[in-house]
């Protein structure tokens, strides 16, 4: 196998790989076979290449909210002898989208821009760039001969990390990268061509363009696409589609799962979910809660709690460096916080000292973990805290060419440790918190935040580092929205308690002193076009003084 172009002309031969398209209503909209899906590749790569010969790598960002079009657009720009960006589809109503788009344009320096309809064709962000409209250049693509397609060193696409400690970064991924982690992943998740996937993660995001688009493409299968919007605004489309579908796998982060946990009415022994074979959670902190309460509120559908399969990835690695083996219940362990916060990883011998950790399995075939002492650089054993390196022929290459990380592979910023051969993974090295030798992770601070009283919305807390005026070292600093139906509740004798229980969450809870706490209102929190925290840019407004608060607890009000 060469590469993309000559898997999709193989399943356009075999007869094999179809993409469908839902509507709000979780009703068929629309498909795309794998044969016309190369017909189609073929007349707009070659009006493509008429117009822009590829002399090199040539990047041309694909902006296209409808899936069948940002695949058609895909594999057009690559049988073009081009290189597809995959971008945010809303930039003319989504200010997230414009942001990210915005970004992707200056470091990318494009060719040219594909959208899919004129609305987004009008974005402010595109009045600079030359822009192409799918449907015109279809209309004007006129039938030619097979392209030959690329080798095997070639770029196959560029895509753009998700930014939530920072701008956006590129990876770009050759085309071995990418094969080489397609046979992975069809071996690690069991994928035939019987396999049916239902997802509804974005298709310019990691996890959706190779779950939903790549991988059915491997190994033959039918691919079923919800708009992620529509998901958001009815989160029982996503169960509903599994079921009318027959959904043997399908991916999320953490946060699709907990979403349809509290948001899907009434019974569900309406849905069939019993042909799960393969639910993967990653893309942010998976949550033993989580998969428990989902599996418990879809019991009666007859979802397996040992479907979820944990994984960990990241753009760098393709997608997935490891995941849990499919039809074995996701491992646990409860472990002594105290203990995690210096470095060890001990098991917990009282009830009030307890921090629940889940596998997320081992690495896929040919591929390296190894954890590593952040400041020393030596490479630490089993059970104990340290930097996740990984290497494997899925592991991408820097903007230039070149690999990145060292020999031992790519530094992922990312902290963890290993159980035998499976990866436990904690956080983010620049999202950790240093205090008297004990270390501190955002994502556990933060869920302990949203723990602390109900009218802190879910997912919507972010802890920090920050300086305060006149002060020299870094404290820690907690923003929560609140929930907006609660927003007209919290007067100043309500927010002041409300932040109370903010500190004593965290100060006798979780052993972190602070004395800086905004509650916000809903939405204030600036996020990644994935829904993620952006970190940074709460910092800087923090320091800046510039989001509005609902109250301010402690120093810095």
């Amino acid at each position: 196998m060469r590469d993309l172009l000559d898997l999709l002309d193989r399943r356009a031969a075999d007869g094999s790989v179809r993409y469908v398209r839902l509507d709000s209503s979780a009703r068929n909209a629309g498909e795309l076979t794998g044969a016309e899906l190369a017909r189609r590749s073929h007349g707009l790569g070659a009006r493509l290449a008429s117009r822009w010969p590829a002399t090199g790598s040539t990047y041309v960002p694909i902006v296209a909210r409808d899936p069948l079009a940002f695949i058609e657009a895909f594999f057009g720009v690559l049988r073009a002898g081009l290189v597809p960006v995959p971008a945010p589809g809303m930039p003319h109503t989504h200010p997230g989208h414009a942001r990210r788009l915005s970004g992707i344009i200056e470091a990318s320096a494009p060719r040219a821009v594909v959208v899919d309809t004129p609305e987004a064709a009008a974005a402010s962000v595109l009045t600079d760039c030359p822009v192409l409209l799918l449907e015109e250049v279809r209309a004007a693509a006129a039938p030619v001969e097979p392209c030959a397609g690329g080798v095997a060193d070639e770029v196959a696409y560029v895509q753009y990390t998700s930014g939530s400690l920072g701008a956006p970064q590129p990876v770009l991924l050759r085309q071995h990268h990418v094969l080489a982690h397609l046979a992975q992943a069809a071996e690690a998740f069991e994928e035939t061509a019987e396999s049916v996937s239902v997802g509804w993660v974005p298709l310019y995001h990691d996890m959706g363009l190779v779950t939903a688009v790549l991988r059915p493409l491997w190994s033959g299968y039918t691919s079923v696409l919800l708009d992620p919007f529509d998901f958001v605004r009815d989160p029982s489309s996503w169960p509903r589609a599994m079921s009318d579908w027959e959904a043997t796998h399908t991916s999320a982060p953490d946060f699709g799962y907990a979403l349809c946990t509290r948001k899907v009415p009434g019974d569900t022994g309406e849905y069939d979910l019993s042909r799960m074979r393969v639910a993967r959670s990653a893309g942010e902190p998976v949550r033993a809660t989580t998969m428990r309460s989902f599996a418990e509120k879809f019991r009666e559908a007859g979802f397996a709690h040992s479907a979820f399969a944990p994984s960990y990835g990241l753009a760098e690695a393709t997608l997935t460096v490891t995941t849990c083996p499919p039809g074995r219940p996701p491992r646990t362990r409860a472990l002594s916080a105290a203990a995690l916060r210096k470095g060890r990883v001990e098991e917990s011998v009282a009830p009030a000292d307890v921090q629940e950790v889940v596998s997320c399995g081992p690495p896929l075939r040919d591929t390296r973990v190894e954890i590593l002492d952040p400041d020393t650089g030596a490479v630490l054993g089993p059970d104990l805290v340290g930097e996740v390196w990984i290497s494997g022929p899925q592991v991408a290459t820097s903007p230039d060419g070149h690999r990145v990380g060292g020999d031992l592979g790519h530094r992922t910023g990312d902290l963890g440790f290993r159980d035998g051969t499976e990866l436990f993974l904690l956080g983010r090295a620049k999202e950790r918190f240093q205090r008297a030798g004990e270390n501190f992770y955002s994502v556990e601070l933060e869920a302990a935040v949203a723990a602390a009283d109900h009218r802190i919305r879910q997912g919507r807390t972010a802890v920090f580092a920050a300086r305060l005026p006149g002060g020299e070292d870094p404290v820690p600093v907690v923003l929560a929205e609140c929930r907006a139906e609660t927003e007209r509740e919290i007067d100043e004798t309500a927010g002041r308690s409300l932040a109370r229980s903010v500190v004593s969450a965290l100060g006798r809870g979780m052993g972190l002193p602070v004395s800086v706490v905004w509650l916000v209102p809903a939405g204030t929190l600036p996020v990644t076009t994935s829904g993620k925290i952006r970190r940074g840019s709460c910092r800087d407004a923090f320091e800046e003084n510039a989001m509005p608060t609902i109250h301010r607890y402690g120093q810095g009000q």
